[in-house]
């Protein structure tokens, strides 16, 4: 095991046997805020915007997990699994992809209300799929209350799936693989 950052370890190819299950390219023109181990480049989660894996690995474990993730959160979902199965999931910065990001007047992403309702329904279903209770309830609450229409529906349809019985199975009891670090699934650089 290596040491990565704020009391966490990870395995890394350098130091390690542990297989790469995931490996992700720099996204441009923005790169994502994720943090990474610079010699390792082990990392929480890879984006669905590049990346690879083995496709016999990726069967194995069920590929996207479309029934819960329709868009947004996949790829996190996607990564977790990979490293609850023992496999890292690396960043390497020397491979690098275009993907269409655009800041507005304020240098905030401008996020589309389709973006904004699929993050929001996948932060509450990542945060049930990965037994985070504690998570949960504080986006439930906060959510709530959101003057944002558009995050008030993506609560109530969390909410309708789970009256319906039509969640996740949970995984992750202990807490040991999925990442929720101020509203995000990843400690960040920036």
């Amino acid at each position: 095991m290596c040491s990565l950052h704020a009391g966490r370890s990870v395995h890394s190819p350098r130091c390690s046997k542990t297989p790469i299950g995931i490996a992700e390219a720099k996204q441009l023109p923005l790169e994502h805020p994720k943090d990474y181990d610079r010699v390792s480049g082990a990392t929480s989660w890879a984006s669905g915007a590049f990346s690879m894996f083995r496709t016999a690995e990726f069967r194995d474990l069920g590929g996207f997990d479309h029934d819960s993730f329709f868009m947004y959160g996949d790829d996190v979902d996607l990564s977790w699994r990979y490293r609850l199965r023992g496999f890292q999931v690396i960043f390497q910065p020397a491979a690098a992809v275009f993907h269409d990001k655009r800041l507005g007047p304020d240098g905030e992403w401008l996020a589309s209300d389709t973006e904004r309702y699929f993050s929001a329904e996948s932060a509450l279903m990542l945060a049930h799929k990965w037994s985070r209770d504690d998570v949960l309830e504080r986006l439930l609450e906060s959510m709530s209350g959101f003057p944002d229409e558009i995050i008030r529906r993506a609560v109530a349809g969390y909410l309708d799936r789970r009256e319906r019985g039509a969640l996740p199975e949970r995984l992750d009891p202990e807490g040991t693989t999925g990442e929720f670090v101020a509203g995000n699934y990843a400690v960040h650089r920036w």
